[in-house]
Parts: C-alpha cells; structure tokens; sequence
C-alpha cells in the first residue's frame, strides 16, 4: 500500500434470516463428510452469536 493512502473499513448491518445460516450448513451435514469450518472477521457484531447457533445447528443436523 502507498504511502499516505487512506484505508476505509466499513461494516454494514445485513438483514438475514437465521434460516440463511441454517439451511446451507444443514445441506453440508447431509453430505456425512468431515468438515472444518474457518469463521473470518466482519460479520454485523449484534447477530453474530444467533447466526452463529444457527449455523451450528444445521451443521449438527446430520439428517
């Protein structure tokens, strides 16, 4: 990065619903394959933990 360039990190509030975090990681658990799952930064910090459980719960599904 140049010298003197301004850097601007924005985070912004997405509206989804916790069937968004659910329903794919469900689809992953039906595929009975190891997983590993990598959480990078950025998420709208006041759902991270209901998205979260969400998430985890499809992928513990296992159907």
């Amino acid at each position: 990065m140049a010298k003197n360039t301004l850097l601007w990190v924005f985070q912004y509030k997405v509206t989804a619903s916790k069937l968004c975090f659910a329903e794919p990681s469900a689809g992953v658990a039906s595929l009975h394959v190891p997983t590993l799952v990598v959480q990078e930064g950025g998420y709208y910090l006041e759902e991270l933990e209901a998205n979260a459980v969400s998430f985890f719960e499809g992928l513990l599904s296992r159907e």
